[in-house]
């Protein structure tokens, strides 16, 4: 497949998206690692104050993820119309980077669950 020729427009949409994305990258690899402490936290019995904390720190990164994301609504859309167009360095680098923020959002997931379940586990033997 050859490159798209998008419009100055469209660039402009998907280079602004594009930073957005790799600016969310980098905080949810903050609420992974983050989220990892609290599993830590969890397992070795630490009082319920600092898991606490650690869930209070990762709410106020993912209140900033979501307040970064208002304005981008039709960078959005453009990504929406052009995402399937034959791929060039741009689109190549939005989908990397999609990938990227997919994978480390489903490593957060995981755990979560696994802290849900250690706090059962916790509540049982209580």
């Amino acid at each position: 497949m050859g490159p798209t020729s998008f419009t100055d427009v469209e660039r402009d949409a998907l280079n602004g998206l594009l930073g957005l994305y790799e600016r969310e990258r980098t905080m949810y690899a903050e609420v992974l690692e983050l989220t990892r402490n609290q599993v830590v936290s969890v397992r070795a019995g630490k009082d319920l104050e600092d898991i606490r904390g650690i869930f209070e720190r990762k709410r106020r990164m993912l209140d900033m993820i979501a307040n970064m994301e208002t304005g981008f609504e039709e960078a959005k859309a453009v990504w929406e119309r052009l995402r399937y167009a034959p791929e060039d360095e741009l689109t190549r680098r939005i989908k990397d980077c999609l990938r990227q923020l997919g994978a480390t959002i489903e490593e957060v997931l995981n755990l979560e669950a696994e802290t849900d379940r250690l706090f059962m586990a916790v509540a049982e033997a209580v």
